[in-house]
């Protein structure tokens, strides 16, 4: 009975020492899982940034090329104006006399 009981406690003891180094092995999958699972995240977080960043740039490029264009189109408005109203100021200033026969 008492070899019985020594047995049975032994092979418990072996079972669960068993049982404890798989559930190491498991918990260490798991990390390894989990750091992997964390990198990805990582890269992922890191590739929107990104693309934010990139959209952000662009936006700012779109806008101030607009922005060139236009000031462009006013200075180009303004100065045919400016000839406009040279033109029309060069015909006020001439005067209409009558014509000197030499």
């Amino acid at each position: 009975m008492r070899i019985r009981k020594e047995v049975d406690t032994r092979r418990k003891m072996e079972a669960d020492k068993l049982l404890l180094a798989e559930m190491k092995i498991d918990d260490e999958k798991k990390k390894e899982k989990d750091s992997h699972k964390w990198i990805e995240d990582q890269m992922i977080k890191r590739s929107e940034k990104r693309h934010l960043e990139m959209e952000r740039l662009a936006h700012e490029k779109a806008m101030e090329e607009e922005r060139k264009r236009k000031e462009e189109e006013q200075r180009l408005a303004d100065e045919k104006k400016a000839k406009e109203t040279a033109k029309k100021k060069g015909k006020k200033g001439k005067k209409k006399g009558k014509k000197v026969s030499a």
